[in-house]
């Protein structure tokens, strides 16, 4: 069972990859290999197995700038509360999914401004 937290419930299904992190890059895909084989994906607060492969976790801290793991824990809220899903909760998939279909177009104009990854996105793309 993969391991998410709130933000990576809705980045993961528009971010390209990481080709500068490698053991990053195999976990996403992995993670998404997961789930799209059907296993749930557990909701956490706090670092998940995405952060676990991530050069910037220092001390289960998002650490790639000063104040990231305050943004981050405010991303996460912000991301269950619009998705409707809480933290302990476990989820397919396929719900992930449709839940991000119908989360309103204001997380992409007050989430992805200014996000350090949006040149690895998707959505960065529709942006510029």
């Amino acid at each position: 069972m993969a391991r998410l937290r709130g933000h990576h419930l809705i980045c993961l299904f528009f971010f390209e990859g990481d080709i500068d992190q490698e053991a990053f890059e195999h976990e996403r895909k992995h993670v998404l290999g997961q789930g799209e084989a059907g296993d749930p994906i557990e909701i956490v607060e706090g670092a998940d197995d995405l952060c676990s492969c991530c050069r910037h976790l220092a001390d289960g801290r998002c650490a790639i700038n000063p104040g990231a793991d305050v943004e981050i824990t405010r991303l996460d809220r912000a991301a269950l509360e619009g998705l409707g899903i809480s933290v302990g909760e476990s989820r397919s998939w396929s719900d992930v999914a449709s839940r991000v279909v119908d989360i309103p177009g204001r997380w992409f104009s007050r989430f992805c401004e200014g996000c350090t990854w949006i040149g690895r996105c998707r959505m960065g793309a529709f942006k510029r």
